[in-house]
């Protein structure tokens, strides 16, 4: 089995570099400049590390072209959504044999953090967001949260918060060893990745979050929807 890495000079596409070596885990990089497509390699695996609105065509066209089945592992979101009916394309693709999952390391964190009784707070505290927007960047967050959300863009030192219980960098970077050792894995290594139904579930608490926040007169922190 081999992966393939699109987008492998981005920030993501070098962490999961970084990893696979770590692993050993034989692996190939694409990104923009690069000639070669995926039919001139025996890849199994596919990440796709790209910008956001990059997924959904990048998915259609990888796996319309493919002849063998592929697992993929989108960075999340997969997209910027309206309407969860926007991802129906998703089950047009694995309905060809293909299986995709989304980005979830958060759910790699101690399984006691996320799986309390719904009492506690989340949070997610720092200035520098991404591209897609806090509430995106949060979607893996949003969806894991039993409680509150607090999503804040102003903090000059990360702090990350999953259902009361603090988690600290180092622990993040070790769930995405874990996650792309699940996926190499097929799923079998920890049993935690998110598949189609938790993609479609997670863009929907985002959506269902940004009403609330949009019912809010703009305040910077609002409750999940549960």
């Amino acid at each position: 089995m081999k992966v393939m890495i699109y987008g492998c000079d981005g920030n993501m596409g070098q962490r999961y570099q970084a990893i696979l070596k770590s692993k050993k885990i034989p692996y190939v990089g694409l990104d923009r400049n690069d000639p070669w497509t995926i039919e001139e390699q025996e890849c199994t695996h596919i990440i796709l590390a790209t910008p956001t609105p990059s997924h959904i065509p990048l998915l259609e066209r990888v796996a319309h072209s493919a002849n063998r089945k592929l697992k993929f592992l989108v960075e999340k979101p997969i997209g910027i959504i309206r309407d969860v009916s926007e991802l129906d394309v998703l089950k047009e693709i694995e309905n060809k044999g293909h299986k995709i999952y989304m980005v979830n390391n958060y759910a790699y964190v101690n399984p006691a953090v996320i799986n309390t009784n719904g009492d506690n707070v989340s949070i997610y505290s720092y200035y520098n967001s991404g591209k897609d927007g806090l509430k995106w960047d949060c979607i893996q967050l949003i969806y894991l949260a039993e409680g509150k959300v607090l999503l804040y863009d102003t903090n000059p030192i990360w702090r990350c918060v999953i259902n009361g219980v603090a988690v600290n960098r180092s622990e993040i970077d070790k769930t995405y060893v874990d996650m792309i050792m699940d996926f190499y894995s097929d799923n079998t290594y920890y049993g935690r990745l998110w598949g189609r139904k938790d993609i479609i579930a997670a863009h929907n608490k985002v959506l269902n979050y940004e009403k609330r926040l949009n019912s809010s007169s703009g305040k910077k922190h609002l409750h999940a929807v549960t």
